[in-house]
């Protein structure tokens, strides 16, 4: 439940984010506060396929908490779900999301081996992200 609160603080903050995209966003905010997180999923899941970092950002949110697309999903394929929007929301230069990542390599979260390689690279503000993601992948054979 704190993930939850902490997402609908996180997405009323970027409720403001990108104008075009400020109606959806205040929807699935109203959405979220209301405890319906699967139309708040659904609201986001567009802007976030456009490639909004923070729909990206409160898409592995609501994942990560069995909402959306999560339900019904094995906990391996969940977890799959939770990396990928992670990572492409990273990809877009949310901090929150790399730092999430970091964590996650760190403790092993969502099927990933403990790395604390990576994590420090996933921490390291000034390092181009792009240096993570290619370790990853020789490490991983991604």
């Amino acid at each position: 439940m704190f993930r939850i609160a902490v997402f609908l603080g996180a997405l009323l903050i970027i409720s403001c984010s990108n104008a075009e995209d400020v109606p959806a966003k205040d929807k699935a905010a109203q959405y979220v506060e209301a405890g319906n997180f699967d139309k708040a999923y659904k609201v986001l899941l567009p802007i976030a396929q456009a490639g909004d970092a923070e729909a990206q950002f409160g898409l592995a949110m609501l994942i990560s908490n069995g909402y959306g697309s999560a339900q019904g999903k094995s906990d391996a394929e969940q977890d799959k779900l939770v990396l990928h929007w992670l990572k492409l929301s990273t990809k877009g230069g949310n901090e929150k999301t790399r730092l999430w990542l970091a964590d996650s390599y760190s403790n092993g979260w969502y099927g990933l081996e403990k790395n604390q390689e990576l994590s420090n690279c996933y921490r390291d503000i000034g390092l181009d992200v792009s240096r993570c993601f290619q370790m990853s992948s020789e490490i991983t054979n991604e």
